[in-house]
């Protein structure tokens, strides 16, 4: 059956917080500086 949605919510926001930090942020600063725009991800490592 699973959890309430407001707690399910809670969860995922918890469980995904860590990989957020590590990989989200680092991402949209590389999107920021030009890095995967219209499809070129050429120079992403």
């Amino acid at each position: 059956q699973g959890l309430p949605v407001r707690d399910g919510l809670i969860q995922e926001w918890d469980n995904g917080r860590e990989a957020l930090v590590r990989d989200g942020i680092e991402g949209a600063g590389r999107f920021r500086d030009g890095l995967g725009r219209h499809g070129d991800f050429g120079k992403i490592r």
